[in-house]
């Protein structure tokens, strides 16, 4: 099917891919919150509370077995593209292996301090942990600025899976075989990863090379410390809920993460199109381009962060109960709450891609500490005291501090850097 596709010329130009991007972020998006309403309607609360702890748990994990090989991947095979299922091969037999051993360790450790938690935790992992496997290829695509073989995968799968899940939660009315269904699903994807990669680009060579895996490590070491924190700052107070309150109470909180999650689809095609193409940018010192192309993008972004915290603290009320039902009332002030960092977290975005392409990424990870240990530390003072409201606060508070840092990083880069060469 894909072997004798011929793409459009302009198939790979930075508005195509853009394009493709978003139209990937709204069905992706799109599917999965639609998925999301049919949950709360049919699976009981305390059940849609272990998911979600569950999953922010793997998540974590997950994120931490990625090494930081997808960014070093993207910016790799963006500088070198002759060279590029070389990298890809080398990153996939680094996560094959990690992978393995992360998900038997982290079952076995659930299992052993919280046993009622471990069949839920060995389908979320099984599921997390797949899906993890298979982002090297969609890295590898946005490296090679084939966006449209990401949509294809992506888009093609999220298509399937809503009928599925849909389906499934509607006549189980369980949390298991909702479960069963995300598994099948992203086994699907791991095939069609395999699949498309081989046929458009090339076999894959999975070997194990300590020398080589070595390298990639080290280099990789300041993504996967920046990957890590990141999704601490964004997950941890998930799991501290679960920790300290109960799992309806994660369900209440995360209903809002999910929502903030949601309109991130408007920033994260910027990631996807312009990691590559500020890359290019540095590599060859096209420092004044970059420089507009920042600083209009994060205009942009924030004034739509802006008008998004507007609508939610007007219309968040009716959203939340049209779409998830009444028992989520207690939903609505957190949402409206964390929708106050979301300007910010989408100016954060912009700023961390051109720190990334500028090879940035042990400062970024200094930022991103700061941010973290002021997350943890309110989240230990407040959710106790104030429940999830406090939880949502701290979240406001150290997502500003975090995007302040960023740009306190890379704007001096991009003003020195260019004077410097004038």
């Amino acid at each position: 099917m894909f072997k004798n596709f011929v793409l459009p010329r302009n198939i790979n130009s930075a508005r195509s891919n853009f394009t493709l991007a978003t139209v990937l972020q709204l069905v992706e998006k799109g599917t999965s919150y639609i998925i999301l309403a049919v949950l709360t309607r049919n699976l009981l609360k305390e059940d849609l509370g272990s998911m979600f702890y569950a999953l922010s748990i793997a998540s974590l994990v997950a994120v931490i077995l990625n090494f930081g090989t997808d960014t070093y991947l993207i910016r790799s095979t963006a500088t070198n593209p002759h060279n590029s299922l070389i990298h890809l091969s080398r990153t996939l037999s680094i996560r094959f292996i990690a992978i393995v051993i992360g998900f038997v360790l982290l079952n076995i450790v659930v299992w052993l301090i919280q046993p009622a938690l471990s069949p839920v935790m060995l389908l979320a992992s099984a599921y997390d942990f797949l899906e993890e496997a298979g982002h090297p290829f969609l890295s590898f695509f946005l490296g090679r600025k084939q966006v449209v073989y990401r949509l294809f995968i992506i888009g093609g799968l999220k298509i399937l899976t809503m009928p599925l899940i849909i389906l499934i939660a509607i006549f189980s009315r369980a949390l298991i075989p909702v479960l069963c269904g995300y598994v099948f699903i992203s086994l699907l994807f791991i095939v069609a990863c395999f699949w498309i990669t081989s046929r458009n680009f090339g076999a894959i060579d999975l070997k194990w090379e300590p020398r080589v895996s070595a390298e990639i490590l080290k280099a990789a070491f300041p993504f996967f410390l920046a990957n890590t924190l990141n999704l601490m700052h964004m997950r941890f107070d998930t799991i501290l809920v679960g920790a300290m309150l109960n799992v309806r109470e994660v369900a209440n909180y995360e209903l809002g993460i999910k929502l903030v999650e949601a309109v991130r689809f408007m920033v994260r095609p910027f990631n996807m199109v312009f990691l590559p193409v500020f890359s290019e940018y540095f590599a060859s010192h096209q420092i004044q381009k970059l420089r507009t192309r920042f600083l209009l993008l994060a205009s942009i972004v924030f004034t739509a962060g802006i008008f998004l915290t507007i609508l939610m603290n007007i219309f968040g009320a009716s959203i939340i109960t049209v779409f998830f039902g009444d028992d989520y009332h207690a939903s609505i002030l957190p949402t409206q709450i964390l929708f106050i960092s979301v300007p910010f977290l989408f100016a954060g975005i912009i700023a961390n891609i051109v720190a990334n392409a500028a090879h940035q990424e042990q400062k970024t990870v200094l930022v991103l500490l700061v941010a973290v240990l002021v997350n943890v530390g309110l989240n230990y003072i407040s959710i106790p005291q104030l429940g999830i409201i406090g939880a949502a606060w701290t979240t406001v508070v150290s997502q500003i501090i975090l995007t302040s840092g960023m740009f306190i990083l890379v704007l001096p880069r991009l003003f020195i850097v260019s004077s410097d060469q004038q």
